[in-house]
């Protein structure tokens, strides 16, 4: 089911199916912790109106299977049965779900380079000085590809292997190619240019396709996102 095919649907919908779903977040909108305005009060509103395709529970009201930071966009997965929620919730915990990023970063690989960031890092949140975070690390591996190589900025695909916080950002910023727009990790300095003279204010990270298996599915299922989000391409196209 497309986002043309629901309209009243507050976020784009990818797909959806008795007691989950997957829509595509904008960047800057809170998963949670911002009742009546992030994307779990959002979308309980529309499923208590009657949106027959999910079989929701209303009394258990929508929760994310997984993290989606509010400066990052793309796609993501809700259930809306509590069954359904712990039969998703194991499969990231078992770490059979495979998440794909678009990331725009600084510097240039050439497109094709491809490797693995293994940082250890902290479990939670760090600052652009010190990346990895405090001790204890804990291992952080993180598989990227260079789609698209222009003058001064590199378009990335990203596949986490491990789920620390913030680790694409990270591990990018480590690398010596922070993410465009980032606030937290990224050159303070860069951020400044981008809005004054591009007027992007966003962070250059797109959940674009998530893999995995969902309730009365016998093989995985892989859901993508349409498109890179407009500010992002037109950025890239910018760059050459």
């Amino acid at each position: 089911m497309s986002a043309e095919t629901t309209p009243a649907l507050p976020l784009p919908l990818i797909a959806a199916d008795a007691g989950w779903l997957v829509i595509e977040k904008p960047a800057g909108l809170s998963v949670h912790n911002d009742p009546g305005r992030d994307v779990c009060s959002l979308l309980a509103v529309r499923l208590r109106a009657g949106f027959a395709e999910t079989a929701c529970d209303p009394d258990f009201g929508v929760h994310a299977v997984h993290r989606l930071d509010r400066e990052t966009s793309g796609l993501l997965l809700l259930a809306c049965r509590r069954e359904v929620f712990e039969t998703l919730s194991g499969e990231f915990s078992q770490g059979r779900v495979e998440k794909e990023y678009l990331v725009l970063s600084h510097g240039r690989l050439p497109a094709g380079s491809e490797g693995i960031w293994r940082w250890p890092l902290s479990a939670s949140a760090a600052g652009r000085r010190n990346p990895q975070g405090p001790s204890p690390r804990v291992p952080s591996i993180t598989h990227f590809r260079s789609l698209r190589c222009g003058r001064r900025y590199t378009l990335l695909t990203c596949r986490p292997v491990t789920g620390r916080q913030h680790q694409i950002r990270r591990h990018a910023a480590l690398a010596g190619h922070p993410v465009l727009g980032d606030q937290r990790y990224g050159p303070a300095r860069a951020c400044r240019y981008l809005a004054e003279r591009h007027n992007f204010t966003r962070l250059a990270l797109h959940a674009a396709a998530l893999t995995l298996k969902v309730p009365g599915s016998e093989t995985p299922r892989r859901f993508e996102s349409p498109a890179l989000p407009a500010a992002i391409r037109e950025l890239l196209d910018h760059d050459g």
